[in-house]
């Protein structure tokens, strides 16, 4: 009798642990994020920056979209240099750049273990609302993969900047 209790637990650790398998196979799945840039404004005399930076090992993809006070998104030329939104690198950590989206602002790729920063402004255009950040990255267990901070900044003669940390500073 003892002997039938032992394979028949046997039996059942067996077969509870081939069906766990999948479980631990679909750990890594598209990881996701997001956080407010809660003020972005752009007048003729000044500029919100947008800093962010990649702490994982791979790329991310990552969707920026901007709202104006009345709630409508904000769209632009599709250049990363030219237009109302801009991207600066200083090298080539941005790929799949898009600037002129139907249901976004701004989507690129960036590279890991790098920073990048995003001009919302115009010597022309006068703009004030938020933006929402997103970013996905695919086949990861990561929770956590931007770290941000915006900056104001006034170009006249009383040049001020403001800094206001994405996510309180926190990766998000």
């Amino acid at each position: 009798m003892r002997k039938k209790v032992v394979c028949f637990i046997a039996t059942i650790c067996l077969l509870l642990s081939l069906f766990s398998v999948p479980a631990f196979a679909s750990s890594y799945q598209t990881a996701h994020g997001s956080a407010f840039a809660n003020f972005c404004q752009c007048t003729t005399i000044n500029t919100t920056w947008i800093y962010l930076s990649n702490i994982t090992d791979y790329p991310v993809d990552v969707t920026i979209t901007f709202y104006n006070n009345d709630g409508t998104l904000i769209t632009d030329d599709g250049s990363a240099s030219t237009g109302l939104l801009k991207c600066s690198s200083g090298g080539s950590i941005i790929s799949n750049y898009s600037d002129n989206n139907s249901d976004s602002s701004i989507t690129f790729t960036m590279d890991g273990h790098n920073t990048c920063n995003l001009s919302f402004g115009d010597s022309s255009t006068s703009k004030s609302g938020y933006g929402v950040i997103q970013w996905t990255q695919e086949n990861s267990s990561v929770s956590t993969a931007l770290v941000g901070s915006s900056v104001w900044i006034r170009s006249d003669s009383l040049y001020a900047r403001t800094a206001l940390l994405i996510n309180g500073g926190m990766p998000f």
